[in-house]
């Protein structure tokens, strides 16, 4: 159905906004922080600016499409005269556990604790694809008939993949470019550091020692690149893969906290509630996973 210029299907029980299209960036996006139960894709076709994520601020170009994940705290801040599409759907009409064979090993399109997961679009016929599938997801929300649900979801999952593996080819070419620099010390270092060790090293002792460098000067690059202490960016890491298992697998509480390096299921509890205002347990209803 159309309400206005926002193309939106309804929840056939309870009414509320399972999927919609907004045809520009809602002004709400710039005025108050965004926390909601909802994922979210920007699409942005032309400006530039900056959004704030969580105490973090980073820039975007034109061209982009940007990904918040569910209760994503984000505003869009010093804009100049941006252009684009929003695309908002909530966790039950879409299930990632369906296609998550498909999508290519170590691509994290909607969560990550370094910086919010953006693609660059190279051409035009990158973005054009995205626009195209933009246009039938508003074409199938204007249909009528009992196939509605299935031509959104099809052509939202179209979205997702063709998304996920630009994004895994742009990671390994960026990879590529990178092993080539021959420099001290990088960001990036940390972030490699911080994706293979999660799951064992949560001490930051470790990372220090790691790259022989005194933990306060390994916490102030932490600081100025990402906004975050060096424990911070540890533990959101944890959390965010104990997420990813809980609402796509149905490995129990115990299998999750040991995959994650916790020895105690009860420290795990601790950490997670603390970190997330939820126990493990209510997340996963919420989200309504296994």
């Amino acid at each position: 159905m159309k309400e206005g210029n926002i193309y939106r299907f309804l929840n056939s029980i309870n009414r509320k906004v399972d999927f919609e299209v907004i045809p520009s960036i809602p002004n709400s996006f710039f005025e108050t922080d965004q926390k909601e139960n909802y994922y979210t894709i920007m699409v942005i076709s032309k400006g530039d600016g900056k959004v704030k994520l969580d105490f973090s601020e980073f820039t975007f170009e034109e061209k982009s499409i940007l990904f918040f994940s569910i209760s994503q705290s984000f505003r869009i801040i010093n804009a100049g005269n941006i252009e684009g599409f929003a695309i908002r759907f909530h966790p039950d009409f879409f299930s990632f556990k369906e296609i998550q064979g498909e999508i290519p090993e170590g691509v994290l399109l909607f969560s990550s604790c370094y910086m919010p997961s953006t693609l660059k679009l190279n051409d035009n016929q990158e973005f054009s694809l995205f626009l195209m599938i933009i246009d039938y997801l508003k074409e199938a929300l204007q249909l009528n008939g009992n196939y509605i649900k299935e031509n959104i979801i099809s052509n939202l999952r179209i979205f997702i993949l063709e998304a996920s593996k630009l994004k895994s080819i742009k990671n390994q070419d960026a990879l590529t470019s990178f092993q080539d620099i021959k420099i001290p010390f990088k960001s990036q270092y940390l972030v490699d550091a911080i994706e293979n060790n999660f799951r064992t090293k949560h001490n930051v002792e470790f990372y220090a020692d790691f790259f022989q460098i005194p933990l306060n000067i390994l916490n102030q690059i932490c600081f100025e690149k990402f906004k975050k202490s060096l424990s911070d960016l540890i533990y959101e890491r944890i959390i965010i893969e104990c997420n990813r298992q809980l609402y796509i697998t149905t490995k129990t509480l115990k299998q999750i906290s040991t995959d994650v390096g916790f020895i105690d299921e009860n420290c795990f509890v601790e950490v997670f509630e603390s970190r997330t205002g939820l126990s493990p347990k209510l997340f996963r209803e919420t989200l309504g996973g296994f």
